[in-house]
């Protein structure tokens, strides 16, 4: 694909941050899955209007709490997925960002 007059291989650039990180992508899914429960647990305990992610509240009303967390997880992943492709050299620093978010999402949702 070209992107601002380069060649930027999507695939070539995804592969090469399942293999080198497939620790930081398992961390990440497993960090999906926990988010995923505990928010979850956080709205039905709570109300989903508390939810500080837009699009998850979003899709919660919408779509209902376990479609639509699901759903914003899976989204989660592919957006973590475009932005290793766009380029491998920051496909780490990528992950652990996200993975960071999860993190501190279980904590407050744990919280609470």
């Amino acid at each position: 694909m070209i992107i601002l007059d380069q060649e930027v291989p999507l695939k070539e650039n995804l592969l090469y941050a399942i293999e080198r990180h497939k620790i930081l992508w398992m961390l990440l899914i497993l960090s999906a899955v926990f988010d995923f429960i505990t928010t979850y647990h956080f709205m039905t305990q709570g109300s989903i209007d508390l939810e500080a992610n837009l699009i998850i509240r979003y899709l919660a009303h919408t779509l209902g709490i376990v479609v639509g967390v699901g759903l914003g997880k899976i989204m989660q992943l592919g957006a973590a997925m475009a932005f290793c492709a766009l380029n491998k050299e920051m496909s780490r620093g990528v992950l652990l960002i996200i993975l960071a978010l999860n993190c501190f999402a279980i904590t407050v949702n744990t919280i609470y």
